[in-house]
């Protein structure tokens, strides 16, 4: 258990829920090392793009900017986990960054893509190993 009282299996619900968007971020992130100010300009929400969320109720708002960018994107950066997060996203963020980042990294505000890669291997391995316990194997 964490120190918040979570069991593994809600840690990795928790890393579940936000794996693919902050998969997408990095890899945005690595695009925009590759292709500059091309991929910057388009992989980040536009003026235009922004300025017709402004004409719709907030719950249709929500679901437009959840599909948006977890964060700005830029090269060779990390993820913020608190400030300059993508409102739709902030609570899930949170979350994850009390109940998996700080336990498995220590208290963090970024998550770098070392540290991603880090947690990825490690959640990977862990669900592998609750695969074969939730089989009736050993474990």
């Amino acid at each position: 258990m964490s120190s918040l009282g979570n069991t593994i299996e809600d840690m990795a619900a928790f890393f579940g829920a936000v794996r693919p968007k902050i998969e997408d971020y990095f890899v945005q992130c690595h695009l925009a090392c590759y292709y500059d100010d091309w991929a910057l300009e388009h992989l980040n929400p536009s003026v235009t793009g922004n300025q017709t969320l402004t004409t719709k109720t907030l719950s249709v708002i929500l679901e437009d900017v959840a599909t948006l960018p977890l964060a700005r994107s830029a090269s060779d950066t990390s993820l913020p986990l608190t400030d300059g997060v993508n409102l739709a996203w902030a609570s899930s963020l949170d979350q994850f960054r009390l109940t998996t980042v700080g336990p498995s990294l220590g208290e963090q505000t970024h998550l770098s893509y070392e540290d991603w890669e880090n947690l990825c291997a490690r959640f990977d391995a862990l669900d592998a190993w609750l695969t074969v316990k939730k089989e009736g194997g050993c474990g």
